[in-house]
């Protein structure tokens, strides 16, 4: 089109006389005609700014290139798929050799459960696809994550029963239990961890009771009598059974604990002799260890903290191969059922303390006792941390 332009410019432009040898030309060699076929065959060029343009209201618009839209992960994998339920004559039981009752009342408790789970994750489904898209997403509020945890938490209770019944790696039970884990986690990011049901198969020591939470192997007069001491006295005591020059890190998000921390370690009144490293976020603290090579001899770990729960910082610091000293520092009593749970996930022990415990004075003596236990246990034993 361009070249015909040209040409009429010049027939315009030049005599008759040259207007007709100019045409003759073309027309004999078939000018026009090539002209003509290269200007349908080679369209003109379209500017950069119209070339994603869209119309709006019967306007063009310039717009930009036209967005590639990932595919949502957790949307295929949580939300959409249907979890279906095994036959009952095919569920893998872990009763061997069971009887007649016992097969029909681990098939009916499996049912049951499945249904529940099934009404559950129809609720939960319509919360959990506006929570994975970056449009609709929002912060929810302290009283409406309170609700979804109570519903998450009573599921998980039905699940359990399934615990001792139904192998783990049953399909539907297994999907379960990991979607009740990403709603957990999506709900609060500080869940993350505590409801997956990955176990720690432990080779280096088996679970007692006493020695997990490090309570003390006797008691005698000599204990109530150090309590009447003066403080730096009880400190004393109860470090001089600890190993010497140990490297502590502690998470927490009560910046208030941390301080109170440091100021009492570089006092020399909490764990003398120790270098204190401080967390308020479980990112930081698997970045410290995993990515700048931080190295850590034992790790006081809060169960609810940012970035993460305790559980599933101990599962990545041991899937990332860390044998430290890994204890529980938690508001939670002193169950046994708990410490086995928290002993299959990974952790060591567990120090319970009530809630601001900080604001006390007796708590640094206390926790360094426990240590000093743990430390007693070791020995007499050989465990490997």
């Amino acid at each position: 089109m361009k070249g015909f332009v040209i040409l009429l410019a010049l027939c315009v432009s030049l005599p008759c006389a040259a207007q007709k040898n100019l045409l003759k030309e073309f027309s004999g060699k078939g000018g026009v005609k090539q002209i003509w076929k290269k200007s349908v065959s080679q369209p003109a060029a379209v500017p950069q700014a119209l070339r994603y343009a869209r119309t709006v209201q019967g306007k063009i618009l310039p717009g930009s290139k036209k967005p590639v839209f990932k595919q949502n992960v957790n949307l295929e994998r949580y939300i959409l798929p249907k979890v279906a339920s095994t036959p009952v004559d095919q569920l893998p039981l872990l009763i061997v050799n069971p009887t007649s009752d016992q097969w029909a009342q681990a098939a009916w408790t499996y049912l049951s459960v499945m249904r529940s789970f099934e009404k559950f994750k129809e609720e939960m489904n319509i919360f959990l696809y506006y929570q994975s898209k970056a449009s609709e997403r929002h912060n929810l509020s302290s009283a409406e994550r309170a609700v979804y945890m109570e519903k998450i938490t009573q599921m998980h209770t039905k699940l359990a029963k399934l615990r001792n019944l139904i192998d783990a790696e049953e399909p539907a039970y297994k999907a379960a239990r990991e979607y009740l884990a990403y709603a957990a986690e999506t709900v609060s990011p500080m869940m993350r961890g505590v409801f997956t049901g990955q176990v720690l198969h432990r080779s280096d020591r088996t679970f007692e009771e006493n020695e997990f939470f490090m309570r003390a192997p006797r008691t005698s007069r000599t204990e109530a009598l150090l309590a009447k001491l003066p403080p730096r006295v009880q400190v004393y005591q109860a470090s001089r059974n600890l190993p010497k020059g140990l490297r502590l890190a502690v998470l927490n998000d009560r910046e208030s604990l941390l301080k109170t921390m440091q100021q009492l370690n570089q006092a020399g009144m909490f764990f003398p002799g120790w270098s204190v490293s401080t967390f308020n976020n479980a990112e930081e603290l698997l970045r410290a260890v995993t990515k700048q090579g931080e190295q850590f001899d034992v790790i006081l770990c809060d169960i609810i903290v940012p970035g993460g729960g305790g559980y599933y910082v101990t599962a990545m610091l041991r899937e990332n191969g860390f044998n430290g000293v890994i204890i529980a520092l938690s508001s939670y009593g002193e169950q046994k059922k708990l410490g086995q749970a928290m002993f299959d996930k990974g952790f060591d022990g567990m120090i319970s303390q009530r809630e601001g415990f900080e604001y006390g004075k007796e708590w640094p003596v206390q926790m360094m006792k426990r240590l000093s236990n743990y430390f007693y246990y070791r020995n007499l034993h050989g465990w490997k941390r």
